[in-house]
């Protein structure tokens, strides 16, 4: 039994036996684009990523396919409960399989990008960001609608106390 992971840092593919923890470079490394998500159902491991990225492995991660037809989302997450494989990507939108093979686009209200999903106690439960600025400091200090640019513009400011307490030397935290 060989189980998979990413490691996110250099989003490579890697697959390490279940009994040790040398994990091993999957090479040729199957996507052109990075990958940030892998998740096992029904025999089947499947792994999320860039540019519309879905990959599928039947064979304990030995070789990957490439699933065909997918839109140019970059995908943050996949996860498998239920006899069911669920994806989240940019734009909203939600990608569902019941064999990993074939995926369902859906699209969801709203606009908090899904950046993260799990399945547990019997529900899917998916994470995301709402972006409200993007751009140089100057551009976003004259955004009204994001709070760091009140900060940056200063709009806003963090006002320091009059008396500040003392240092209490046994509650300090070491870091070594």
């Amino acid at each position: 039994m060989r189980t998979l992971g990413i490691i996110s840092s250099s989003l490579t593919l890697l697959t390490v036996s279940a009994v040790d923890v040398n994990w091993e470079l999957i090479s040729p490394y199957p996507a052109a684009a990075p990958l940030n998500s892998v998740t096992f159902g029904e025999g089947t491991f499947v792994a999320a990523g860039e540019k519309g990225t879905l990959l599928y492995s039947q064979d304990a991660g030995q070789s990957w396919h490439s699933i065909t037809n997918i839109p140019a989302v970059d995908f943050y997450g996949v996860t498998y409960g239920e006899g069911r494989f669920v994806a989240v990507g940019s734009g909203n939108q939600i990608f569902t399989s019941d064999n990993g093979l074939a995926w369902t686009a859906h699209q969801i209200e709203g606009d908090n990008g899904l950046l993260t999903l799990l399945y547990g106690n019997g529900r899917f439960v998916a994470g995301g960001a709402r972006v409200v600025g993007q751009g140089t400091p100057a551009e976003v200090a004259a955004n009204p609608t994001s709070l760091t640019g009140d900060y940056l513009s200063g709009r806003r400011r963090i006002e320091l106390p009059a008396a500040r307490r003392k240092a209490d030397r046994k509650r300090l935290l070491r870091v070594v």
